[in-house]
């Protein structure tokens, strides 16, 4: 993509605002936050922004797509990294004492946990059920979410992970977020922040995303209420999207026009997409021309899928 289009060159130049971007799938997200650093630094020499991505493997491709475009002075003046990262460089910054409980030794936590609780659940289970506890803040949705056998699991974890002197990765976002809410651990240095794909981000990191913008970070987030898939691990969707507008009252930017799909699929897409109730409406287009047709199969298994 070499100019910005009419709906992203809007996105580019207020970025030092408040903004909600929601981007339908190949409209050029990437492309357009990119555009919007090097905008920021241009405009702004003591600019410090700080993005926000949710898989290590985006990290690093988005932070490659940087060193192609930004001096190394730049570059200096940009933090990308996933929420789990910067998490860990603000424990580095109070120097927190503890070890952190990842991997093969968390699983054998839980194993231990299963064991001492008395509680009846396979491995699978019990992994997934303290993952999701531990990632919601409200205690008011735990309890309905979750019964009392899978709570008492979680707190036999927990307690566990106390006498052991360590803490998994949702322990560690919420205390930051206490820490930083409570005003004994400050917000990351920042003028501006970008969280990308913020429909994957989970009660807990939205508090931290909103506690960097009640701190005077300008703060845009990006994604598509459309594609939240994650919600088995408590992602948020479109109630993130929801809750940011009502709390910070942001610019609204779409970005409808995809380049990746033919109109007729995405013409199905959104008939089909467009029966969710509780959703952003939009109107997605296609830069493609089209002329192909959209066939469907229904199979009887996965081997004659194949």
């Amino acid at each position: 993509m070499g100019k910005p289009t009419e709906e992203q060159r809007p996105v580019i130049e207020n970025a030092s605002a408040n903004n909600m971007v929601i981007a339908a799938p190949g409209s050029g997200k990437s492309f357009t936050m990119i555009e919007a650093v090097i905008s920021i630094l241009k405009k702004y020499p003591y600019a410090r922004i700080g993005m926000v991505t949710f898989t290590r493997a985006a990290t690093n491709a988005l932070a490659a797509k940087l060193q192609k475009r930004l001096s190394k002075k730049d570059l200096d003046r940009v933090l990308v990294d996933t929420f789990h990262g910067l998490v860990k460089k603000q424990l580095d910054m109070i120097r927190w004492p503890g070890k952190m409980l990842i991997g093969p030794a968390q699983r054998s936590v839980i194993h231990r946990a299963l064991k001492e609780s008395g509680v009846t659940m396979k491995f699978a289970e019990a992994e997934f059920v303290i993952d999701a506890i531990g990632r919601e803040m409200d205690t008011d949705v735990i309890s309905v979410r979750h019964n009392r056998q899978q709570i008492h699991l979680f707190n036999t974890y927990q307690a566990l992970c106390q006498k052991d002197h360590v803490a998994d990765l949702n322990a560690l976002s919420k205390f930051v977020v206490g820490q930083m809410h409570s005003g004994k651990m400050r917000t990351l240095d920042l003028t501006h922040l970008i969280v990308d794909e913020v429909q994957d981000t989970d009660s807990i990191q939205f508090s931290w995303i909103a506690l960097h913008t009640r701190a005077g970070v300008y703060t845009s987030i990006v994604g598509d209420d459309d594609q939240a898939i994650y919600s088995f691990r408590s992602s948020g969707g479109v109630k993130i999207f929801q809750q940011f507008e009502k709390h910070f009252r942001p610019n609204i930017f779409y970005l409808n026009t995809c380049f990746r799909c033919e109109p007729e699929i995405l013409e199905v897409a959104g008939a089909l997409i467009g029966k969710n109730v509780y959703r952003y409406a939009k109107e997605l287009r296609s830069a493609k021309k089209g002329g192909g047709k959209v066939t469907f199969r229904s199979y009887v298994d996965m081997e004659e899928q194949i």
